[in-house]
């Protein structure tokens, strides 16, 4: 992971908590409201209670499939 993290642009958000969404595990919704609130293209999760929801917008995905939607080659 943290060879991936090298190769994105990042950046670490402030929890606003907009009540915008209402998740299965209460301690998720702070990080998808920040994630909502600001406007993020990926939350970056192995988290069912994230890969499920029904969203476009942030996607939630993977590791592996983040690899693949960002075309980015991983030195073996």
């Amino acid at each position: 992971i943290e060879e991936l993290l090298n190769e994105l642009d990042y950046e670490l958000l402030e929890t606003n908590y907009l009540d915008k969404i209402k998740m299965r595990d209460r301690n998720d919704e702070p990080i998808l409201n920040a994630a909502l609130s600001n406007d993020v293209d990926f939350i970056l999760t192995g988290d069912n209670d994230f890969l499920c929801l029904k969203i476009s917008k942030p996607r939630c995905v993977i590791v592996n499939d983040l690899i693949e939607i960002l075309n980015i080659k991983i030195k073996a």
